[in-house]
């Protein structure tokens, strides 16, 4: 069943433990990977604050990456409104992903982009049909915006990096209108926390 995962794939540092067909998977990458960013449960404020500047903005811009290809999916198979949503979201998701690696390469312009901006590999999915694909499409995506308007408002609080405060900050004004256009598409809710692990 498609995003079986999406409340947790793109948006924390958890992934569900599922079956080989399972939907929208994230391989999370070797330990040793750089790119292998592991921030905090989002729930959890504290250990968010220890998280550097750095692994926030490589952390988001795979989270970025990701929200994207699950818009163009949306745009793709979904109904008129989620259509209407999922263009919104990749533009403004777009805009958030380049801003983020400009940041990037302003603040570690030495640092290898190799592994930074390789768009995130999803596995193979089953794709329900009509308002069925419409419904469960909307409820993942909800519980993305949730979860990442809590983690940008976590990072507004703590940072003292002045560009990457303002970032988060608009950042956080396009994430909230989408999670209020998702909210009104029929059959959407925030999806219950599924049984996860740590990567």
């Amino acid at each position: 069943m498609i995003f079986s995962a999406v409340s947790t794939f793109a948006q924390t540092d958890t992934v569900k433990t599922g079956q080989t067909n399972d939907a929208m998977i994230v391989k999370p990458g070797k330990p040793n990977d750089s790119m292998a960013v592991k921030p905090p449960h989002p729930n959890d404020d504290m250990a968010m604050a220890v998280m550097t500047d750095t692994g926030f903005i490589n952390k988001n811009i795979m989270d970025n990456m990701m929200e994207i290809q699950v818009a163009k999916l949306g745009r793709d198979k979904g109904n008129a409104q989620v259509k209407k949503v999922a263009a919104l979201m990749i533009t403004d998701h777009t805009a958030i992903l380049n801003e983020l690696q400009r940041l990037a390469k302003k603040k570690h312009p030495d640092a290898s982009n190799a592994n930074r901006d390789k768009m995130p590999a999803i596995a193979p999915m089953t794709i329900p049909k009509g308002s069925d694909f419409s419904k469960t499409w909307a409820s993942g995506v909800l519980k993305m915006h949730e979860v990442k308007i809590n983690e940008l408002n976590t990072l507004i609080g703590f940072t003292q990096d002045a560009e990457l405060k303002v970032a988060a900050t608009q950042a956080l004004a396009k994430i909230k209108v989408h999670r209020d256009l998702l909210s009104k598409i029929p059959g959407a809710k925030v999806v219950s926390e599924t049984k996860v692990v740590r990567i």
